[in-house]
């Protein structure tokens, strides 16, 4: 059985691609404002996640450059992805087969 796109989408993930698809409409450019201690914006509406998926295989990476991702780590022994996403193609990323879910990165934090 498959899991639905939004299904893989962490709810917060989710949260904030609905803040900027609805910024759209008002045409601020200062995307970072959405930023939360937990997911990164930047200015351009990328949001930096982790990709969870099934394998990594370097033809996987041409597949995300073509929706706009911006890899800075694969680790295909682990499993994971650090990207930036651009937001509207966050659904679009999880509906690739070999991705199994999109996730905040996890920051470290000052005690």
């Amino acid at each position: 059985m498959q899991t639905a796109p939004a299904e893989k989408i962490d709810p917060r993930v989710r949260e904030i691609v609905a803040k900027l698809g609805q910024n759209e409409r008002t045409g601020r450019k200062d995307l970072s404002r959405f930023s939360t201690p937990l997911i990164h914006v930047n200015d351009d509406g990328e949001i930096q996640v982790y990709l969870g998926v099934k394998s990594w295989e370097d033809s996987f990476s041409e597949s995300l450059r073509q929706l706009g991702a911006r890899i800075e780590i694969a680790n295909a022994p682990l499993r994971l992805v650090q990207a930036w996403l651009p937001y509207d193609q966050v659904r679009k990323v999880a509906e690739l087969p070999f991705v199994l879910r999109i996730v905040p990165p996890s920051y470290g934090v000052k005690r």
